[in-house]
């Protein structure tokens, strides 16, 4: 969902917290669609060689948010696209994939995006045998943290979706790995992890069901080194809405959203220590999506309330534990975005967010609480977006504000890209 996704491009928060990779803010996406927390980060050592930073591999999602199809679109309106018809969607509600099929996306990402880490994807309908088919290729992580391993990062996967009518379902895939076999006593011998999700959904015309399933796992080895450090994590996700006629050219779109996860991590500090990691959220909200003429699509959403609260228990193996929590509350969120069919092949799109939320944070050593703290934020984000239209061919772009200051570089001496986002599509 929208409300409290201040990580996202073109939404209240500093950048984009997917994992797209330059991700890694820590800020609560309390009903959004790439939720990590308001995390706790804790750097540890290991005999004096390992270093890690203790992050959740598997924290709580509220939404994942795509990482393929238009995601420039939804971009380009502010991160709306809960509650608009777009084929983003496809992640969260697996129940929506015959109704985008024979199409091929690619996902250039942001100026900053790496050839690595950019996405491609084909949806095509089997007629004959009366299926359609998902393959998506170097999709980045949604939903989780990369484990802050010394060689190794979790931030690619591969997915296959099926779609049988109304019902869809996907398998995602996710690993890495390193290993020297020549590592001297005491030396960081191998590391390897591992993610997998399972999706499902149900749609039609008046809702939309959808759920995910995360199982990941992870391990350091030190050469003769028995205790090695190991962990494991489970989360789950479920989401919903309706749409629902309102008037003769308005749409209203309920959505419900809650999402729970846990990770657990031995011996991250030495033998017998052991770090628990568990989140919870849950957020509400309703979209109105208006045709105020043939040309022009208005949305206005709002989230009255989301909540997300993740916990850290630590044991130092000593006999003391330490738990810290961090709680955001947000109450309320706003957003509005308008789409407009300026000619044959150019759309232009803007989309505004505000979002109010509140962090507490509390944290207690050995039962005494030694920090608790409160602090309430504003979040208020702009977006413009563009779309380009030839034949058979889309190309969807995030505007880059600072061109329509600056200029192109012979005006200004900068460099001043056009665009920040890009993706293209081919439909047949």
């Amino acid at each position: 969902m929208a409300g409290g996704e201040t990580g996202s491009p073109g939404r209240p928060g500093p950048a984009d917290c997917r994992g797209e990779k330059g991700s890694g803010t820590g800020e609560t996406l309390v009903m959004g669609r790439c939720t990590r927390g308001e995390r706790v980060d804790r750097k540890r050592k290991r005999r004096g060689i390992l270093k890690r930073t203790a992050l959740v591999l598997i924290l709580i999602v509220l939404v994942a948010m795509p990482v393929l199809a238009t995601e420039s679109r939804v971009d380009g309106l502010g991160g709306i696209g809960l509650y608009i018809t777009d084929d983003t969607n496809v992640f969260i509600f697996p129940g929506l994939l015959s109704q985008y099929r024979n199409q091929v996306v690619g996902e250039l990402g942001t100026t900053a995006t790496a050839n690595a880490d950019r996405t491609a994807g084909v949806n095509y309908y089997f007629a004959d045998q009366g299926f359609d088919l998902g393959m998506y290729f170097n999709r980045g992580v949604s939903g989780v943290s990369d484990v802050a391993y010394t060689n190794i990062t979790l931030d690619r996967m591969h997915m296959l979706m099926v779609g049988l009518g109304n019902l869809g379902f996907g398998i995602a895939l996710g690993s890495d790995g390193f290993s020297d076999d020549q590592a001297a006593a005491g030396a960081l011998k191998s590391e390897s992890v591992r993610l997998i999700e399972l999706l499902g959904g149900y749609s039609t015309d008046q809702f939309d069901v959808g759920g995910r399933v995360d199982i990941n796992s992870g391990k350091q080895e030190v050469e003769g080194v028995s205790n090695n450090v190991e962990e494991s994590g489970f989360g789950f996700i479920v989401n919903a809405r309706s749409t629902i006629d309102f008037g003769s050219n308005a749409t209203l779109v309920p959505v419900v959203t809650f999402g729970t996860g846990s990770n657990s991590v031995s011996n991250p500090a030495g033998p017998d220590t052991k770090d628990d990691y568990s989140g919870t959220g849950f957020g509400v909200g309703v979209g109105l999506s208006t045709m105020i003429d043939d040309m022009n699509m208005l949305v206005l959403a709002v989230e009255p309330f989301g909540y997300n609260s993740n916990k850290l228990k630590s044991d130092d193996g000593a006999g003391t534990t330490t738990e810290s929590t961090v709680g955001t509350l947000v109450l309320p969120a706003f957003y509005a975005a308008v789409e407009s069919q300026v000619n044959d092949w150019l759309t232009a799109r803007i989309g505004v967010g505000q979002v109010f939320k509140k962090v507490s944070t509390k944290t207690d050593v050995g039962g005494t609480t030694t920090v608790e703290s409160a602090q309430s934020f504003s979040d208020f984000g702009m977006a413009f977006g563009v779309g380009l239209h030839f034949g058979q061919f889309d190309l969807d772009g995030r505007f880059n504000e600072s061109f329509l200051y600056g200029g192109p570089n012979f005006v200004s001496g900068a460099t001043n890209n056009l665009l920040t986002r890009i993706s293209l599509k081919y439909t047949w």
